[in-house]
């Protein structure tokens, strides 16, 4: 143990003193030696008779109070006592070597060295990161790319989704070529920013793809687990508010009177039950319960991956009539979702007006925004159309309820019913085999 001279006859050992400090009886001056402490925030003042006692003393206190074995204040408060048994009996189960003083003093001064930027525990984690990322195995990105989209696949995800990802990710890949491990959030605000062209919400589909890429290698032991990735951190994009887009009832009946008999079915769930397209793709007969009128949605087609009922109305019923078999999926000889988007698109571009034009454009998810809508001003209960939508009613109103001003309107969408002729029309169509 270090002893430091502090001046004639005063040492410190520690933080202990001791020193000469003579004493006076009955006129007589006798060799004495103070040993000086402090217990909490009282000084302790000893005697010992010789320099060698005094020494002693001094390193024997100096050693308890640095293993925390009399830092007790008899003033001290119950409580304050118990935090200071517990804090011991957390150093004590970390092994011991640190005492209390100094453990407080590390700290203290590891504060002072980070001045506010971060807490010591995100410090220490962010050494030990660095200090493991030299152990982590290396990837690139685009090696990364193909094992997700592999992955995606294997798992039985939908081709819209697969698509995207693939899209996307491989997107990302022509830039960033080197190692996942390598790159920063600066080099992926760097990238967003580059996009002068795309709107906000291309660039907050974008950056979610590459969060959900980091966040899978993490799970695979690419990058450091029970860490946030540096995409997380990246700057994120909040989509410009804009006017939720639906068809009018004229629309509709047009649509349902003119489109090819073959994507009736679609356009009828879509409008009068709300169904998501990839939902329809993968719709059985079997679920569609025209005995009950009750369409029954199961966890395993639902992009919320709960099941769901939704109400046939009327209208519906007599669109999904002549179709209607005992099994088999809605929509036939359509192979994946990319090909039914193709076939909307077709179907309404074959609607044109006397001038060659289309007679309606389409707008993005305008059925189901229409359907919510319309349906919500019928009933008026959100809460009952989101459980139908397979939404939460926060969703409903921010993304998908646009106000109907007139009921007439809500009334008129679901009382579009097949005239006599275009029922002729599509039995035709199905006896041909469509």
């Amino acid at each position: 143990m270090q002893v430091e001279k502090k001046a004639v006859n005063k040492v410190r050992v520690k933080d202990v003193r001791y020193f000469s400090s003579p004493m006076t009886v009955k006129g007589k001056q006798y060799s004495s030696w103070r040993v000086t402490y402090y217990r909490g925030t009282t000084r302790i003042r000893e005697r010992r008779k010789t320099e060698e006692e005094a020494k002693a003393r001094a390193e024997e206190l100096a050693s308890k109070l640095q293993d925390g074995s009399i830092h007790f204040d008899l003033r001290l408060k119950p409580k304050d006592n118990l935090v200071i048994a517990e804090a011991l009996a957390l150093l004590k189960d970390s092994g011991g070597k640190t005492g209390l003083l100094e453990a407080v003093r590390q700290f203290t001064e590891a504060e002072k060295c980070l001045d506010g930027k971060c807490s010591v525990m995100e410090a220490a984690r962010g050494y030990k990161a660095q200090l493991d990322k030299g152990k982590l195995p290396e990837i690139t990105v685009p090696e990364l790319v193909v094992i997700f989209l592999e992955e995606i696949d294997a798992k039985g995800s939908s081709m819209r989704y697969k698509a995207d990802m693939k899209a996307r990710l491989n997107t990302a890949a022509e830039t960033f070529t080197g190692n996942v491990s390598d790159i920063k959030t600066a080099d992926v605000d760097s990238w967003l920013l580059r996009m002068t062209l795309l709107s906000k919400r291309t660039k907050k589909n974008y950056r979610n793809a590459l969060r959900t890429l980091f966040s899978f290698a993490r799970d695979k032991g690419y990058l450091p687990r029970h860490q946030d990735t540096e995409v997380q951190f990246s700057r994120q994009y909040k989509p410009e508010k804009t006017v939720i887009g639906i068809y009018t009832p004229e629309q509709l009946e047009l649509l349902l009177s003119q489109i090819s008999p073959r994507m009736v079915p679609f356009v009828a769930l879509s409008a009068l039950a709300g169904m998501r397209t990839a939902e329809i793709w993968k719709m059985q007969w079997e679920d569609i319960r025209l005995h009950t009128n009750q369409i029954f949605v199961p966890d395993t087609i639902a992009k919320t991956a709960s099941a769901r009922e939704i109400p046939i109305c009327p209208a519906l019923a007599a669109w999904l009539k002549p179709y209607k078999q005992n099994k088999g999926n809605v929509l036939v000889r359509i192979p994946s979702e990319h090909a039914l988007s193709k076939r909307i698109n077709r179907a309404f571009g074959a609607i044109k007006g006397e001038n060659g034009e289309p007679m309606i454009n389409i707008v993005h998810n305008g059925f189901r925004h229409s359907y919510i809508s319309y349906r919500v001003k019928l009933i008026k209960n959100v809460h009952e159309v989101s459980l139908e939508a397979g939404n939460s009613p926060r969703i409903v109103f921010s993304n998908y309820r646009r106000i109907i001003e007139k009921e007439e309107d809500a009334q008129k969408w679901f009382n579009i019913f097949p005239t006599q002729e275009r029922l002729a029309e599509i039995n035709a169509a199905i006896a041909a085999g469509l």
